[in-house]
């Protein structure tokens, strides 16, 4: 399986993701910074994992540029690290319930190119902006890189 895990971060967080991602996933995975990523890198994967640290609702607006050039047939899966809603006051969740999280942002996006998406996007929860991961993160993870292989597997199998 050729993999690649595309990503930007702005703390840490999410790069430090995109390895967990990346070594879970094994095989033939590489792991690119967004501002690293060639067009060339692009060819002949069999999954493509995009993620973004969520900042003001949003990816970054290098993730954002990105997914506009992702080949629409490639199966990819998008997620982001964010703020807790619940952890942060009444204020902050109000407003991270109206502005949203980065990772459906970047999957609406990629859809709205015709892309079809291999598995719901992921939010991994950091206790602040400069981490650390919230407690249960990397095992939710785990569990959602197995179910990116088992339905990989079924697709290939077809």
């Amino acid at each position: 399986m050729r993999s690649l895990v595309v990503y930007d971060s702005m703390f840490g967080n999410t790069e430090k993701i995109a390895k967990e991602i990346g070594r879970r996933l094994g095989g033939n995975t590489n792991i690119l910074l967004v501002s690293k990523v060639k067009e060339k890198d692009l060819g002949n994967l069999d999954l493509l994992i995009v993620g973004s640290p969520t900042h003001g609702g949003r990816p970054t607006k290098d993730v954002v540029n990105f997914l506009n050039i992702i080949p629409i047939e490639l199966r990819t899966a998008f997620y982001d690290t964010r703020l807790e809603k619940e952890s942060h006051g009444f204020g902050l969740k109000i407003v991270l319930s109206v502005i949203g999280f980065a990772a459906e942002k970047m999957e609406r996006q990629f859809m709205s190119r015709g892309g079809k998406i291999l598995i719901k996007a992921e939010g991994f929860v950091v206790t602040d902006k400069k981490g650390p991961m919230k407690e249960g993160e990397m095992e939710r993870l785990k569990n959602w890189v197995g179910k990116i292989r088992s339905k990989l597997k079924v697709l290939m199998v077809k």
